[in-house]
């Protein structure tokens, strides 16, 4: 298990809030099939990583 200190902590937080906002922001941007390719594009990297 890793222990965060409080700034690691509050760093990981904003990184979080950050690409939160970045994920819904590109989101926003795309067509329902531009979506749906990306998915599956991504399903399939993180098949790849296993």
């Amino acid at each position: 298990m890793l222990a965060l200190t409080d700034e690691g902590r509050t760093a990981h937080r904003r990184i979080s809030e950050r690409v939160g906002t970045l994920r819904l922001r590109l989101m926003e941007c795309l067509s329902p099939e531009e979506h749906t390719i990306l998915r599956e594009l991504l399903r399939r990297l993180a098949a790849l990583a296993v």
